[in-house]
């Protein structure tokens, strides 16, 4: 680590260690004498940084309890600090917000996506709730704005999902076991464009943006996968999320956004 963050001193980094700053994937704290190889599986830093914003970034609150909080996350903004979006990130704003730095999500949202986040509030709760997710035992609920094409007003998209290797994408096909699953439906239209339901039951990267692109309906601004109209922000929103809380009773949570995110895609929609 004093390698990998050469501006960090040895006696920096000893502090750190002892503030659980060094996390595993399960948000377990580890030991500067941790082995080496426990990074291939993931390694988490919480580095302090310096301010970036010229002002607080405001994180709406849906709701929170004891054990967490769900925030309603603006589209543009990482969950995690990652490369040039520290501060610009929902867990350090969050973080400074409610004077908190054990908050910690429970799962993610991609950058241009927006909706329900929901965060734990002490260590000691993460693996609880993280295992909701990795279980598959969160349901789950997105709103997406796509072009309307010659699909049915229901339909299940089965696919298999890879990785492409040194690419931001994700690739797919219809050969080899299927590893991905979502459930779409149509709520309504408006010219060439339409407002879509999606539930995906596993948890693929970009998931619910590939199977749309493969049935020849890429999400509306999503040049990523194909759309190729006007340059707006991605129309995908985390809309719902419903659990079993593991220390409490039945969550339901819900975005109070809506589609679409921005005059521009109402204006855009007119002209379609």
């Amino acid at each position: 680590m004093q390698q990998r963050y050469e501006k960090l001193d040895a006696n920096e980094l000893k502090k750190l260690f002892a503030q659980g700053a060094f996390v595993n994937s399960a948000g377990a704290a580890l030991g500067a004498d941790s082995p080496s190889e426990l990074i291939r599986q993931g390694v988490y830093f919480y580095r302090p940084v310096a301010d970036e914003v010229a002002t607080p970034i405001k994180i709406p609150v849906l709701a929170q309890t004891e054990n967490w909080i769900a925030v309603d996350k603006p589209a543009g903004l990482a969950t995690m600090p990652r490369g040039a979006f520290v501060a610009r990130s929902v867990t350090v704003a969050l973080r400074r917000q409610e004077c908190n730095d054990e908050l910690v999500p429970a799962h993610r949202l991609d950058r241009p996506t927006a909706g329900v986040l929901l965060f734990t509030k002490k260590k000691q709760l993460r693996g609880a709730y993280q295992k909701l997710f990795e279980e598959r035992k969160v349901q789950k609920s997105y709103r997406l704005l796509a072009p309307t094409a010659s699909l049915p007003d229901s339909f299940t998209c089965e696919a298999l999902i890879y990785r492409v290797e040194g690419q931001h994408r994700v690739g797919l096909s219809r050969t080899g076991e299927a590893n991905s699953c979502t459930k779409f439906r149509r709520l309504s239209t408006q010219g060439k464009i339409s407002l879509y339901e999606a539930r995906p039951h596993t948890g693929k990267m970009h998931q619910i943006r590939a199977h749309m692109a493969s049935l020849g309906a890429p999400l509306v601004g999503d040049r990523l996968y194909g759309w190729e109209g006007e340059q707006v922000p991605l129309q995908l929103l985390a809309h719902s999320l419903s659990f079993d809380d593991p220390y409490a009773k039945t969550v339901t949570l819900q975005s109070k956004q809506h589609l679409p995110l921005t005059e521009k895609i109402t204006a855009l929609l007119r002209q379609l």
